[in-house]
């Protein structure tokens, strides 16, 4: 133990998720914006310990815009406020001609300086090893074993003839508390007239029996002490259909469909208001169009949480969330606050801890925050979301319980 790292002092953890894919599509300023919005966050934090989850990495044309993945992320790590950083190790999938392993996750962790004895997990040789220095991995990640990366096989989302979604473990031990961190990308809601069909959706289905796949493949081979986190964009939805059972109480759908196959092609419910030009509700396959006072007003969105309730029953634990819904927003970047008319707001990007971390978290540490990053900024199509808490080098010590 050094000086910098006694038991007195204070440790800073700092958890991230970004669904980035926005910033590499549009490419006027907005990548400025949301590392500076991020690093604000590191400096006003102070952590000791990052864990950065990214999704979409190099966006939906991974072709074309690939090619900017590693400017931004060199000016994320070069940044001032990470300079007193001297572990950092980054994974980035970025091999997209490999269609059956391709996730487009990225995965980054950096140790203070003043953190000492960090070691890192390899999953071939089921053993920690040292770790020190900075590197970055780019490419497949087959070749590491300090990460474990899985694509999930495309019978976990039928409706989807093609999809990049899965997810990455990262096991490390920091003093003698094992971190296992799994960094998701679940399937979203590819058509608004298939998500109204049933209560919970066809997709909330596929998304929870894909969540249940990555737990069961955590409990197969669980860190020590089960101390794991889970953060990423897992697409949790609104029950849509309860939702517009609520608000188009009063009036029925008309629908229009298809002449070629009947297929239903839009839904819209009229506002029963004399005068009105505008329906209450007009949903299409891309298209989620209301009043946002019927949804939310003046930042209260009491009404939506109502119906979030995808992350119902699963086996992990969630802080008590005060921002608002994370997706879809503007990507203009004058309208950092406004959400696009494609899908119903949700919280979609968030971050969840086993039972055990929970319960450590609650015992040991404070200042626990649960937040959003750029409230009123654009920051493309998502908001970051972040979880930062301090505990002490004491509570590193995992007592009366071996350590493998």
């Amino acid at each position: 133990m050094t000086e910098s790292d006694s038991p007195d002092e204070k440790v800073s953890f700092l958890f991230i998720t970004a669904n980035v894919g926005t910033l590499f599509e549009n490419l006027s300023g907005l990548a400025e914006a949301w590392t500076r919005e991020v690093t604000k966050t590191i400096r006003n934090k102070e952590p000791h310990v990052i864990a950065f989850h990214f999704q979409e990495v190099g966006g939906k044309n991974a072709k074309s815009s690939m090619s900017h993945v590693n400017s931004f992320i060199e000016g994320i790590l070069s940044h001032s406020v990470l300079q007193d950083f001297n572990i950092i190790r980054g994974y980035l999938d970025e091999d997209f001609l490999s269609v059956e392993e391709y996730t487009a996750l990225g995965s980054f962790y950096l140790i203070h300086k003043k953190i000492s004895d960090v070691q890192v997990w390899d999953f071939d040789k089921k053993q920690f090893n040292p770790v020190v220095g900075k590197e970055t991995c780019c490419g497949n990640l087959k070749s590491r074993s300090d990460i474990c990366k899985e694509k999930f096989e495309q019978g976990y989302f039928p409706d989807c003839k093609w999809s990049r979604k899965g997810y990455t473990r990262a096991r490390w031990k920091i003093r003698n508390r094992v971190f296992e961190f799994v960094n998701i990308h679940l399937f979203h809601d590819d058509n608004n007239l298939v998500a109204v069909q049933s209560s919970p959706s066809s997709y909330s289905k596929s998304r929870k029996r894909a969540l249940r796949f990555i737990l069961q493949r955590i409990n197969s081979d669980p860190p020590p002490d089960n101390n794991f986190y889970c953060f990423g964009d897992f697409n949790f939805r609104l029950d849509i259909k309860a939702l517009i059972e609520e608000i188009c109480a009063n009036s029925d759908p008309l629908v229009t469909r298809s002449e070629e196959d009947n297929g239903i092609l839009s839904m819209q419910y009229e506002n029963g208001v004399a005068g009105s030009n505008q329906p209450l509700l007009k949903i299409e396959r891309k298209l989620f169009q209301c009043d946002h006072n019927l949804l939310y007003a003046n930042g209260n969105f009491e009404k939506l949480r109502m119906f979030n309730v995808e992350s119902d029953g699963i086996e992990l634990k969630e802080f008590e969330y005060q921002f608002p819904p994370t997706y879809p927003f503007s990507e203009n970047s004058e309208e950092g606050t406004e959400y696009m008319k494609t899908r119903c707001p949700a919280w979609c990007d968030r971050v969840f801890l086993s039972p055990l971390a929970w319960e450590w978290l609650n015992a040991d540490a404070s200042d626990i925050e649960y937040s959003c990053i750029g409230e009123k900024v654009c920051m493309g199509d998502h908001k970051p979301i972040f979880l930062s808490f301090q505990t002490s080098m004491d509570s590193l010590l995992v007592k009366d319980r071996p350590v493998v």
